[in-house]
């Protein structure tokens, strides 16, 4: 969950719970408890006093007899200033004061909003700290030269705005163990090679005297860097109140958290200064990497901007990290960066918009006028002084110590608010043991009685070891733990009700019933038994539902919600179609797939009144007002706007027809009448007798067409039988009956037998 959802969450639940105290004062059963509650509540200690002894200021002030001037209503608003330095821009030599005050402690009620005004004017020469963290690997020194322009150009520029400028160097490459780096290699995680100066001569040379190193991996101890350039805060000698920028340049991605652990170093970052003599960074070897999230951490503790000035091939690793830590930035590494405008705009974005950062604790809003929580949206003008009108509201008593800060992003200077509640009575710390008021045997405080052990009873009259049946008659159940229901007191078996209590055992809430518009039973009817007892003429769980159904009739329509629905609550809620699987729509339910015509003919008599005549006059005859009639011709009527509104046509005496739509806009009718009549169709005798001719010639053709196709199909075959018969072999023998075959017999005689000749 985000930090601003959460932050309206609690907000929401805090003001909801602020108003229920508010709402519920005759809840309380002691002092304490009652202007804990709100400082609306006040606590009535008469000593003679029937009902409850807590109730609003609105109640106490609108029934004078309900305690007279014993009502305990402290309205606390104690406030001390424990520092308060006046504004100063530094201009006197003395100390720089950009926001006024600076701590102070406030004592309030709950619920009640203690007001006050800071005063921030930002200083003349506002200071900025700009610190080059390096890549000194060997893949770097090509970029040397280029990021010395850079630092020289931006010196150059912003010295045009401020003399209060002033830069730094350090360097990285890996920290110095195997497999990362060789011992061969030079190499370390960080190192620094000038703290923060405005000598630029000694900027220029520091870049480019420095031998570069090397390492094995491509991933580099970059993280490792800019935690030691941002915790080093007296060895680099970052400035109070100036604003920090860290531009760390290379041509590499960096290792995370838990990659130290490949070369031993296993420890947790500790978020420590750890700088040698030499200003190099001592436990590379033990400590890991720190976690993104630790980076984070402290650039927004020591308001810091980072910004990854990176070759493009490495874009998106340094792109995803930017996302991460608070107000960094991605700027490309190349000859023509953007850098220094980069750095430009980080600096008048400090001078010209104003950001507060409020950080607050459970049960306690702040909320600031202009609200410059926001980006952008409190400009300030250059030493011109800017208020803000700040209001702080605890929503509960508070315990513990309970601190609001108010500072501006960016600088160190904060307003820390120390907030406490006012929930305890005078009176009860005064009371009187064993009391005449309390029949003796008890502690009389604030109006009431606290019983001594075995007692009870508003004034302890009874004794708790004979009174075990009685105090049963005061339980709502056999299994309760509290009498009364806890809305009462138990007398010696009887239930005396808090106010807005009733029943036996006060089991029923007098304003436990609906409420509506901020009104119990929407005032127009009694809560009883926790229901609303409604008034003739109102219905409904709150009483807020009349039962007067003239809302629910349509325009020039006699019944309720058109016949097809029930009227509830001023509103028709349509029934379902009969015989079919739909149910009635529109607020009138004037809409089904049978209703458009007869919701035509409902109309049609109006609709002719206004072709004729006058609106007014026919809104008078028909007792209708508010109807809106749009007038168009025949294009206009089928336009898109008009495309859900239903198509009605009326017919004249003299055939001619009136053609309108009708829809419904915000329960209003809406009439669009075209100017125009229809004319009505006229029937044409040559038509019909050519029409009538010209089927019966066609009828014939379409016959001859048929029979002519059907004889081709049948020749057609005929034909194909023929020409298969005569490719078939034919048996001359048997088809031709003249036909004898060349083959005969006869007898020799000579040689008595049978010759056969060919």
């Amino acid at each position: 969950m985000s930090r601003l959802l959460w932050v309206l969450v609690v907000t929401t639940l805090s003001y909801l719970s602020l108003v229920s105290c508010e709402a519920n004062c005759a809840l309380a059963k002691t002092c304490r408890e009652c202007i804990g509650h709100s400082y609306q509540c006040g606590w009535c200690s008469a000593k003679i006093h029937s009902g409850p002894r807590c109730q609003t200021k609105s109640y106490s002030d609108a029934n004078k007899d309900w305690c007279g001037e014993k009502v305990y209503n402290p309205i606390v608003s104690d406030v001390v200033n424990d520092r308060n330095d006046s504004l100063n821009t530094g201009e006197d030599g003395k100390k720089i004061v950009q926001l006024q005050p600076q701590a102070m402690k406030i004592k309030v009620r709950p619920g009640q909003q203690f007001n006050f005004t800071v005063k921030y004017r930002p200083a003349k020469d506002y200071p900025l700290d700009v610190y080059y963290l390096m890549d000194y690997s060997y893949t770097m020194k090509k970029y040397l030269e280029l990021l010395q322009k850079q630092g020289n150009e931006i010196y150059e520029r912003l010295s045009d705005l401020t003399n209060n400028v002033r830069l730094g160097v350090g360097s990285f490459i890996e920290k110095p163990g195997l497999p990362f780096a060789s011992p061969f290699q030079k190499a370390y995680a960080f190192q620094n090679h000038l703290a923060l100066t405005n000598d630029m001569a000694k900027f220029s040379s520091v870049i480019l005297d420095n031998e570069s190193g090397s390492n094995l991996d491509d991933p580099e101890a970059g993280l490792d860097a800019l935690m030691q350039a941002m915790v080093c805060k007296e060895r680099l000698a970052w400035r109070d109140g100036a604003r920090k920028i860290i531009v760390l340049c290379t041509d590499s991605t960096y290792h995370s958290a838990g990659d130290g652990k490949i070369v031993g170093a296993a420890k947790l970052n500790d978020m420590q200064c750890h700088l040698d003599d030499n200003d190099v960074y001592n436990l590379a070897l033990e400590q890991d990497y720190p976690t993104v999230n630790q980076i984070n951490k402290i650039a927004l503790q020591e308001n810091t901007v980072i910004i990854f000035n990176t070759l493009n091939r490495v874009q998106r690793d340094y792109t995803a990290l930017a996302d991460r830590i608070h107000g960094a930035r991605y700027v490309e590494l190349k000859n023509e960066s953007n850098i220094v405008e980069t750095i430009t705009q980080e600096y008048l974005k400090a001078v010209s918009n104003l950001e507060m950062d409020v950080v607050t604790p459970n049960h306690i809003r702040v909320q600031l006028t202009p609200d410059c929580t926001k980006a952008s949206t409190c400009g300030v003008e250059h030493h011109k002084e800017f208020t803000i009108s700040v209001a702080v509201t605890a929503t509960w008593c508070l315990s513990g110590n309970n601190v609001v800060t108010i500072k501006p992003m960016g600088l160190g200077e904060k307003l820390t608010i120390h907030v406490e509640t006012a929930c305890e009575c005078e009176c009860e710390k005064h009371g009187i043991p064993n009391s005449e008021e309390c029949t003796n045997n008890g502690t009389y405080q604030c109006g009431t009685c606290t019983c001594n052990e075995n007692r009870v009873g508003d004034k302890c009259q009874c004794a708790g070891d004979s009174t075990v049946l009685d105090l049963d008659k005061c339980r709502a159940k056999e299994s309760d733990t509290v009498l009364c229901s806890g809305h009462g007191r138990c007398s010696c078996g009887t239930c005396t009700c808090d106010t807005g209590f009733s029943g036996a055992k006060c089991e029923y809430d007098d304003n436990g019933c609906l409420w509506y518009q901020g009104r119990l039973c929407n005032g127009r009817g009694k809560c009883k038994y926790n229901l609303c007892q409604c008034q003739d003429g109102w219905t409904g769980d709150d009483c807020h539902c009349s039962t007067d159904t003239d809302s629910c009739r349509a325009p020039h329509s006699k019944g309720v919600c058109s016949g097809n629905g029930n009227c509830e609550c001023g509103a028709c809620i349509c029934t379902s179609v009969d015989s079919a699987n739909k149910t009635y729509t529109g607020p009138f339910c004037e809409n089904c797939f049978d209703c458009d015509e007869k919701r035509c003919r409902v109309l049609e008599e109006y609709v002719q009144c206004v072709y004729f005549k006058d609106k007014k006059e026919c809104d008078e005859k028909f007792n209708s007002s508010g109807n809106v009639i749009d007038w168009v011709n025949g294009t206009e009527i089928n336009a898109p706007k008009y495309h859900l509104a239903k198509l009605c046509k009326t017919v004249l005496e003299d055939g001619k027809s009136i053609v309108f739509k009708h829809k419904y806009e915000e329960r209003i009718l809406h009439l669009i009448i075209q100017k125009e009549l229809e004319e009505p169709d006229r029937a044409n005798m040559w038509i019909a007798i050519g029409t009538s001719i010209g089927g019966i010639i066609l009828l014939g053709l379409l016959a001859v067409v048929a029979w002519k196709i059907l004889m081709d199909i049948h020749d057609a075959r005929e034909f194909e039988k023929f020409k298969k018969m005569l490719d078939e072999p034919a048996d001359m023998a048997s088809d031709n009956p003249l036909f004898k075959g060349p083959t005969i017999n006869f007898e020799n005689p000579a040689y008595k037998r049978r010759s056969r000749m060919h």
